[in-house]
């Protein structure tokens, strides 16, 4: 889950690993297979690709001749201020302020289906002007289900 993510991420961070070359970080336990927009049992899922993988043994996953070099970097990486939230002090508050204002709004359950790892970063996203309110799976779905119960009461009135 995302708590083991950060946990990780903090532990890299604070260089608790060495002689690690990759990670790959998964935000469902389980993988995909486990994630919330599963639409298949994850147990049959697991088994089905455990089944296409022994028919495909041996070749997925290998990089014949080593590493691509378009896969390498060969600039340096520059600071980008991303956890500045505006140019100035006023700047930051306000857009502070209307984070917090949008973050009420969103369920709280941090299930990164919009493409953010938590509520609060959708907000963040939104503030910055990189991501929309509508990115939130559960709010299109509530607004949608509203929508529908107007439009039943419009319809059922004339009736």
């Amino acid at each position: 889950g995302m708590e083991s993510i950060i946990r990780v991420l903090e532990d890299l961070e604070d260089e608790k690993y060495d002689q690690i070359d990759f990670v790959e970080l998964r935000a469902c336990p389980g993988g995909c297979l486990g994630g919330s927009l599963q639409l298949e049992n994850p147990y049959i899922a697991r088994t089905k690709l455990k089944r296409m993988q022994r028919t495909v043994a041996g070749t997925v996953n290998r990089l014949a001749g080593g590493i691509p070099t378009e896969m390498l970097w060969d600039t340096d990486l520059t600071y980008a201020p991303v956890l500045e939230l505006g140019a100035t002090r006023g700047e930051r508050f306000e857009r502070y302020n209307r984070m917090q204002t949008i973050l009420k709004t969103l369920p709280g359950l941090d299930c990164g289906a919009c493409g953010a790892p938590s509520c609060e970063a959708l907000a963040e996203d939104v503030v910055r002007g990189t991501g929309q309110v509508t990115d939130c799976v559960l709010l299109r779905c509530r607004q949608l289900e509203a929508r529908l119960k107007a439009k039943e009461r419009k319809g059922g009135a004339g009736e």
